[in-house]
């Protein structure tokens, strides 16, 4: 049954202040912090424009009105968050540059690193980026912080801007473990050379001198970097090296010991021979004299001069023998007395 003039405007009217609530909610709901939430600013608009559709009888005046108000309230808040979106973009990308500035100052000290230092150094820049990058906010000053906030800016990175910084970010970090591997294969080849020279050494020369060659070597490995693998390999070869000069050292002492021995045994027996020698010199001693006594005795009583002059001879070679046998065991006892003498220290 088709309504009446009258209850025609009346349902219009009541359709047309539907949506002018709705449209007054809008312009004043979807805010959260002071930010708007434009996802559900947008949802409620589609829930609108969908009332002019449905909502039915609407005058053509109200129609337009409502409908200009509504677009108004549409256009003003799609320009703000056009707005809002190109400072987001300006933001983020400043932000980007400062970050990638970083990165690529983490890229010079990685590439270029002579010493852990430079290293740490580069280690240390990535990690106040990757702070930034993380949350947008973290790494730059308050100054900064505060005028984005007075400008509606949450600190946030875009995600192509940040995804970028992720890329660039991920290729200096590699280029830092790359310098850390570069920086100990360096080292590593030193001291492996280093530590084989020990090993041959100790092998071939002082066992002394490779202690303390070791002792240097294990001292500035300290203050190196290493992997674990490199340090193991070149404590083993050190270990080795140390190992074989200690067992040259006591293979020395033994060797030092059985000479010694040998030494001890020979002198021990020149000694006795020595001492036989002079007890045997001084029993020819005594003989030589009792000889010369008997000699004495035939020289006065003998009958002719010639033959007195001939037994003196025979006395004076005697004599000579004596000498000698003396001189024998001087010397033989200064040797004695030698021989003591270091066996006794």
């Amino acid at each position: 049954m088709p309504l009446s003039k009258e209850d025609y405007i009346n349902s219009a009217k009541s359709n047309a202040e539907i949506i002018r609530k709705e449209i007054s909610v809008l312009k004043v709901s979807h805010w959260s912090n002071f930010e708007r939430q434009y996802k559900e600013f947008w949802t409620q608009v589609k829930e609108i424009n969908n009332l002019f559709k449905t909502l039915k009888p609407l005058l053509k005046e109200e129609r337009e009105e409502l409908w200009d108000n509504f677009q108004s309230v549409c256009s003003e808040t799609r320009n703000k968050q056009n707005r809002e979106w190109e400072s987001a973009a300006n933001n983020s990308s400043n932000k980007k540059s400062m970050i990638l500035s970083d990165i690529r100052s983490a890229n010079n000290y990685a590439r270029g690193a002579v010493s852990i230092n430079d290293l740490k150094t580069a280690n240390s820049i990535l990690r106040k980026a990757l702070d930034m990058i993380k949350d947008g906010w973290s790494g730059f000053t308050l100054t900064t912080d505060l005028a984005e906030s007075i400008l509606g800016n949450n600190g946030k990175m875009l995600k192509n801007d940040r995804e970028e910084c992720w890329e660039r970010w991920s290729e200096a970090k590699d280029n830092v473990t790359a310098g850390y591997d570069k920086l100990s294969e360096s080292n590593y080849y030193h001291f492996k050379n280093e530590a084989s020279s020990a090993y041959n050494d100790a092998h071939n020369g002082d066992p002394y001198d490779v202690l303390s060659k070791i002792k240097i070597i294990q001292s500035e490995i300290k203050d190196v970097f290493l992997t674990k693998d490199h340090r193991t390999s070149i404590k083993y070869l050190l270990n080795n090296a140390f190992d074989k000069a200690v067992s040259k050292i006591e293979e020395n002492k033994r060797e030092s010991q059985r000479k010694h021995e040998e030494w001890e045994d020979k002198m021990n027996s020149n000694l006795e021979r020595w001492e036989n020698t002079t007890e045997k010199q001084e029993s020819f001693i005594t003989r030589m004299q009792d000889q010369i006594n008997d000699l004495e005795d035939k020289a006065c009583n003998a009958r002719t001069s010639e033959h007195a002059d001939r037994i003196r001879g025979w006395i004076e070679e005697k004599y000579n023998k004596i000498k000698d046998a003396q001189n024998s065991i001087e010397s033989l006892r200064e040797k004695i007395r030698s021989v003591k003498d270091k066996l006794n220290n």
